[in-house]
């Protein structure tokens, strides 16, 4: 695998996980009694 290549691939992992705590964040936020303080 390339240099190149292979930082494209951490770039999608990198979107990836922003979308998941993007979908975390907004969850908590819609369900403020479910957290844990």
């Amino acid at each position: 695998m390339k240099k190149s290549e292979k930082q494209l691939q951490n770039y999608d992992d990198y979107k990836i996980a922003i979308n998941k705590y993007d979908k975390f964040i907004s969850w908590i936020e819609d369900n403020p009694d479910k957290k844990k303080n």
